[in-house]
């Protein structure tokens, strides 16, 4: 019934708990979930879709999709955002030590800074390219969390299961 790279549902009270086909294997189907992790389930206990796979009351399916919201807004917001060619690492860590590289780059416009990025590389950043760097992590984080907002919001307007199965979770988040 189900195919590789299908998106499905663990049957139960959990709609977070959902995750893409990536293997069949004796009638059994590996799932690797959203929230990391994977394992195999029957074709019985999955779902296609969020309303099909739901047997909690509403409320308590709108509290896991925020919670679901929340965990991919977590990892929309330390994915890493591309300024120019490069790619600067965007968790928690790194925004700490970048806000006090930019802060240092404000008080002195003459200041420059050996920064590592994701992939081993140094490159030297003069104080203006160092505050356009903070600025683009900037945007990416405020965009996340936009994107969160606007999905809570939409969460909480639904009414039906319906309503909730056709809000799309998955992309809009910042790349």
């Amino acid at each position: 019934m189900f195919e590789i790279g299908q998106r499905v549902y663990r049957r139960g009270n959990n709609p977070a708990c959902g995750g893409t086909i990536a293997a069949i294997q004796d009638g059994a189907y590996l799932i690797e979930y959203d929230e990391g992790g994977s394992g195999f389930c029957p074709e019985d206990a999955l779902a296609a879709s969020v309303a099909e796979a739901v047997t909690a009351p509403i409320a308590e399916i709108k509290m896991h999709l925020i919670d679901t919201v929340a965990s991919r807004r977590r990892a929309a917001e330390g994915a890493g955002v591309m300024i120019g060619a490069r790619l600067f690492l965007t968790d928690a860590i790194t925004q700490g030590k970048l806000t006090g590289a930019v802060v240092a780059a404000i008080l002195d416009p003459a200041y420059s800074v050996n920064w590592k990025l994701n992939d081993g590389s140094f490159v030297t950043f003069q104080a203006g390219d160092l505050i356009a760097a903070g600025q683009a992590v900037r945007a990416h984080i405020q965009g996340c969390f936009d994107r969160e907002k606007f999905l809570i919001e939409a969460i909480a307007a639904a009414g039906t299961m319906e309503q909730l199965a056709a809000i799309d979770l998955d992309s809009g988040w910042p790349a």
